[in-house]
């Protein structure tokens, strides 16, 4: 691009020159034309790609931090409370296939005796005070009106859904609610 507007100016110097150099051939000549030289006007291409809108969208990551922030908190207290009916109505139907509510109740109560064996309710009470302190990590790889990716989560990162006018969690509970069976390891 630079090279094809240099030879263009270039052309049109020399075109200048030859016009008021007469050609190039004796100075004293007088000129047998009265009519003036016609200018070379160079014309510069213009880019064709639209120019990015600079304007930001209302959808970054502070918009989806104040999204999520009141699900999560709502959900360390739901957990907290053991309401087991409240946790299973945070997914969208579509998680729950194979999952009923009384096997979810089943298996969260299972799961939460052993799980406060191991300090859990603490843990839920500390990462709630952090979430309302406002120094819980969040990292997203999604943000759109719809759905939003936390991915600062230790392990798969968790996805929400807006629906039925409320955030969900995304995540599919499984035939026999099998994503919720933990294996403890050692």
């Amino acid at each position: 691009m630079m090279k094809r507007l240099l030879a263009v100016l270039t052309l049109m110097a020399l075109g200048m020159c030859l016009s008021a150099c007469g050609g190039g051939g004796n100075r004293s000549q007088e000129p047998t034309s009265t009519i003036p030289p016609t200018p070379i006007v160079a014309t510069v291409p213009q880019p064709t790609e639209t120019p990015v809108a600079t304007v930001e969208s209302k959808y970054d990551e502070a918009w989806a931090r104040k999204q999520v922030e009141p699900l999560l908190e709502e959900t360390y207290e739901i957990f907290l409370a053991q309401d087991w009916n409240k946790v299973y109505d945070l997914y969208p139907d579509e998680a729950k296939v194979g999952c009923s509510r009384t096997a979810f109740a089943t298996t969260m109560t299972e799961g939460w005796l052993l799980a406060t064996a191991f300090g859990a309710d603490e843990i839920l009470k500390a990462a709630l005070q952090d979430l309302k302190d406002g120094v819980t990590p969040m990292t997203f790889s999604e943000i759109t009106p719809e759905r939003i990716t936390d991915t600062a989560t230790e392990g798969e990162p968790t996805t929400y859904f807006h629906e039925k006018g409320r955030w969900l969690v995304a995540t599919p509970l499984g035939q026999d609610c099998a994503s919720l069976d933990t294996d403890m390891g050692e």
